[in-house]
């Protein structure tokens, strides 16, 4: 049995589908997604005009140009402006109108013109701040009518009726990148899987396993002999894309004992699903339908792609039917909020569980598979 996982893992290390299905792939994901999860300073492009040219319009651009989020980028020519919007060029364009600031100070209401995308979420979250501005003057505007007419008691009159104390709970790094870092490593650790299923069948179909009852390998030895390499490489896997999320991402690993038994649980159980998806299977095409179910369905319901949080309620429960999702709570756990063994305790028996369960499924399905190879 040594002899064929010295083989099965060589065979592993040589072929090319390994280093792009495990490594390469879930690497440009990351790389790509996780870039973008953990920039702090994203800005959208504005477009406007400012045809009053004054202190006061001056001040609000500057206003939307200081802030996170938006980079003010002005346009001399307004016609053209509309027609970019218009072809979906630019999501939103304002302009601000001449006499803006003398209107505003003689107390009448000059109007900004906006043209606009609306499935644009750029141009919903500037028309929020754009109100947000309007309502933040307006309220200026009632404190100094009110202190003006009330003397010393507008203090009284403008305290709010109740303070918000604010307790945020410590996070030790970004939760985007603390989000999709495991997410897109635990999805590509599961296509080991399809890995499995490939050298299989592949010794079945070539006659291999057949010749194998001449040697003195025992019947369940082959499965282990050939289990114990994909298990080694879904390790190997993990340990590269993690050291590749810390160097590149300055990424924090948290706490090492938990995300080693997460780690191998993980490893644990992808390679026992994929044991017994194999066995149930009558070829390939079989086990590629299973792929697509699980590995696919269960990243996206097991909030590998996106917090699960923002899905309903109904899904949420379903996920849970999901390794994926024990697997992903668990190394958000680790990595966002410092968790620990005691922690995701429940994360880790449950996972046991699951891997076990396939395990057995596994083995006595094996009996089948053994014997239409054999015969």
């Amino acid at each position: 049995m040594f002899s064929l996982i010295i083989k099965e893992f060589k065979l592993r290390i040589k072929e090319r589908r390994t280093y792009m299905l495990m490594f390469i792939m879930p690497m440009v994901f990351i790389l790509l997604i996780g870039s973008v999860s953990s920039t702090k300073n994203i800005a959208f492009n504005i477009h406007y005009t400012d045809l009053d040219q004054t202190q006061m319009s001056k001040q609000l651009i500057s206003s939307f140009g200081n802030s996170k989020g938006f980079r003010m980028i002005n346009e001399s020519d307004v016609q053209s402006a509309i027609n970019y919007v218009e072809n979906n060029k630019y999501p939103i364009y304002f302009i601000i109108p001449k006499g803006f600031q003398k209107e505003t100070q003689a107390g009448k209401q000059p109007q900004i013109d906006v043209h606009f995308d609306p499935s644009s979420d750029i141009s919903k979250a500037f028309l929020s701040a754009l109100e947000g501005t309007a309502q933040s003057i307006e309220q200026q505007q009632i404190k100094q009518y009110i202190k003006a007419k009330a003397g010393n008691s507008a203090d009284k009159i403008l305290t709010p009726p109740f303070s918000v104390k604010r307790n945020e709970i410590a996070s030790s790094q970004s939760m985007g990148i603390a989000q999709v870092l495991p997410g897109y490593t635990v999805m590509f650790a599961f296509f080991i899987i399809t890995i499995m299923a490939q050298s299989f069948f592949r010794d079945k179909e070539s006659g291999m396993l057949a010749r194998l009852m001449a040697t003195p390998i025992e019947k369940y030895g082959y499965m282990i002999g050939m289990w114990i390499p994909n298990f080694i490489v879904v390790l190997i896997q993990v340990t590269a894309l993690y050291t590749f999320g810390h160097l590149y991402f300055k990424f924090s690993l948290g706490n090492v004992p938990a995300l080693i038994i997460v780690t191998l649980l993980l490893a644990f159980v992808g390679t026992a699903l994929g044991l017994f998806l194999t066995f149930i299977s009558d070829n390939q095409q079989t086990v590629m339908i299973f792929v697509q179910l699980i590995v696919i369905g269960g990243s996206a319901l097991g909030g590998l792609w996106f917090p699960i949080e923002i899905l309903p309620s109904v899904i949420q429960k379903l996920a849970m039917i999901f390794p994926q999702y024990w697997i992903q709570r668990s190394y958000v756990s680790i990595f966002g909020h410092g968790g620990t063994l005691m922690s995701i305790w429940p994360n880790v028996v449950v996972l046991c569980g699951m891997g076990i369960v396939f395990f057995i499924l596994a083995y006595f399905r094996y009996n089948k598979f053994y014997d239409k190879a054999t015969n």
